[in-house]
């Protein structure tokens, strides 16, 4: 549970901030067919308890039998500074978080028969969901950011629902905690602790965890601190997780709501609020507050279609001329709306500020934003919104990792071609959008270079107007050659507005060379050109040697190591990924070493 995430670009609170709310916004969306007129909000309601409340709390969660239980691993389960680490120092507070949705139709379903059960999807199975094209989730993983959140790793669900089919629950109460694993002599526990009511099996089934239900719910949630539901009210239904010890702050979760769910908050599809410890203090997120989002607003209302573009040196709406030529052949497919506009923002000409970077905000169905793309640093930086069509929203996300924190255009067998094969054509639209109109508004570049006089009068004092000797050149690269021997590459027509570069380069070690062979790296870049200049935008690549016998190995990074001589020549074959016609590129083959010469 705890590496599903690790690694990502993602923190531990905008994981929170976009998995809680995308699971209450998609139970919302199934909820509101019945009633439509039932409002959805969403509540982080953060609390300490000190004194005689906090004694109650350590003892209604056990905490201290999860202390004991912590004491039988070799190494520490928890970080160290958890709530585990002061339950009897009076001067610290155990802090709670309760995450709480309201208008959705709760976890319904007695967990024994499994994937019918929301309860048994969103706190016992890991790997799967059940939701539809149209909602957020795919994967199941909204406990993982919930656990994440908790330095104990420990979360406890409180739900409450209509009545479904015979089940007579209107109301369960569990809990989990996810540890590592832990071999005791001949038993190897999973580290899963649950807080349930009792261990129940049926023939041919393991036990697993049964939920308090109805009024011992009830009873024991009150006992815990969640606020009371009303299972008749349907405003009142819904779901209350409690993350036990929090690790992230209320400032954070604020910022993090706002730079991620500012389009449902635009569009008064979500109430948000986030209620601070100990003063009850309640803020709610502003988008047109926030710095970072701000710069977003004016091109999501082009997009959405709310205003139209004014100056096209300024606004832009490069959609309305899109067409879908993606290899599936689905001809004029309406893949979304994309608006450009130039932000107002105050950049110096050396600004290295994420200001100067252009970025575009990507979002579909439940209108969060699934990433901020970035395309680059530009003489005159750009913010773009696209909003993907219902049409394609599916498709995409078939290509988003757990995260859904991306598209990929990478194929694989668990996704369809279809999806990929739109998420690339979309991305190369967005970049031949971003990069004409970066283009067409750049002032140009001066044509001749100005002489600094001044400057030169003020060091010829010290440095005198005489030539000396001119310094010798730096010495060179690797003794290695590298040619190509099909001539300079050219770009490869493929129809009227993509090209690919496909060609051969060929490397050994150089006659010159005062050793026979040495191990290197050999790889390929291709970088994009913008405003005239070469940016560190890459293209993606492929590298491949065709020389029989070459005996290099591939790397993961796309790369090849091994050992070149001077006595054969290796060529590679290059071949880049279909890009717009209107791109320059600069193809460059390099070969590192990566160890000692030698004479072998």
């Amino acid at each position: 549970m705890s590496k599903l995430f690790r690694g990502g670009a993602l923190s531990d609170t905008a994981l929170l901030a976009r998995e809680a709310i995308q699971n209450s916004s998609d139970a919302h969306e199934r909820f509101k067919k019945d009633h439509p007129d039932v409002p959805f909000r969403v509540v982080f309601r953060f609390v300490h308890l000190f004194g005689e409340e906090k004694s109650a709390a350590v003892e209604a969660l056990d905490l201290r039998g999860m202390q004991e239980r912590r004491s039988k691993y070799a190494t520490d389960p928890l970080q160290p500074g958890s709530a585990l680490d002061s339950l009897d120092d009076p001067r610290a507070p155990l802090q709670l978080l309760y995450v709480e949705d309201y208008g959705t139709h709760g976890l319904y379903g007695d967990p024994v028969t499994g994937k019918k059960s929301h309860l048994f999807m969103a706190m016992y199975y890991i790997g799967a969901s059940t939701k539809g094209a149209d909602e957020g989730g795919l994967y199941g993983f909204g406990k993982s950011a919930l656990q994440r959140a908790s330095r104990t790793r420990a979360v406890i669900a409180h739900t409450t629902f209509e009545q479904h089919g015979s089940d007579t629950a209107r109301s369960r109460l569990l809990g989990f905690a996810w540890w590592p694993d832990l071999q005791e002599q001949d038993t190897l526990f999973d580290g899963r602790g649950s807080f349930s009511d009792h261990h129940a099996s049926g023939p041919g089934q393991q036990s697993m965890p049964t939920p308090f239900v109805n009024e011992n719910a009830d009873q024991l949630a009150a006992k815990l601190g969640f606020l009371p539901r009303d299972a008749d009210n349907p405003s009142d239904t819904g779901t209350s997780f409690l993350v036990i010890d929090p690790a992230i702050t209320p400032s954070d979760l604020l910022n993090e709501v706002e730079n991620w769910w500012w389009p449902a908050l635009e569009e008064h599809n979500l109430d948000v609020e986030i209620i601070l410890p100990e003063t009850g203090e309640v803020q709610v997120p502003k988008p047109a507050s926030n710095t970072f989002v701000s710069q977003f607003l004016r091109a999501y209302r082009l997009a959405t279609g709310v205003d139209e573009a004014g100056d096209p040196n300024k606004e832009r709406l490069p959609s309305k001329d899109w067409r879908d030529r993606s290899k599936s052949g689905t001809g004029g497919r309406d893949l979304g709306t994309f608006a450009l506009v130039v932000p107002d923002l105050e950049i110096s000409a050396d600004s290295e500020d994420a200001d100067s970077t252009t970025l575009v905000a990507l979002m579909r169905g439940p209108r969060m934003v699934v990433n901020y793309a970035d395309y680059g640093k530009r003489r005159v930086p750009l913010r773009g919104v696209f909003v993907a069509s219902d049409k394609v929203n599916s498709l995409l996300r078939e290509t988003e990792p757990s995260t859904h924190d991306r598209w990929t255009t990478n194929a694989s067998a668990d996704v369809p071609k279809e999806a990929t094969e739109v998420a690339a054509a979309l991305q190369k639209k967005i970049r031949y959008a971003v990069t004409k109109m970066a283009k067409d508004i750049a002032p140009p570049v001066p044509k001749t270079n100005k002489a600094l006089t001044h400057f030169s009068r003020l060091m010829k004092g010290f440095l005198g107007d005489k030539r000396g000797k001119p310094n010798s050149p730096a010495t060179g690269g690797e003794r290695i050659e590298l040619t190509f021997p099909q001539g300079r590459p050219s770009p490869e027509v493929l129809n009227e507005s993509d090209v690919r570069v496909k060609t051969r380069f060929s490397a050994r070690v150089a006659d010159q060379a005062e050793k026979e062979a040495c191990p290197v790296a050999v790889t390929c870049q291709l970088f994009i050109f913008e405003d005239e200049a070469q940016s560190q935008s890459r293209w993606p690549v492929t590298v491949k040697p065709v020389t029989r016998g070459h005996g290099l190995n591939p790397e993961e990074d796309g790369s090849w190591t091994g050992v070149l001589t001077k006595g054969k020549k290796i060529t590679f074959e290059v071949e880049s990924d279909p890009y717009p016609n209107l791109w320059t590129v600069s193809l460059q083959p390099s070969v590192t070493r990566t160890g000692d010469w030698s004479d072998q």
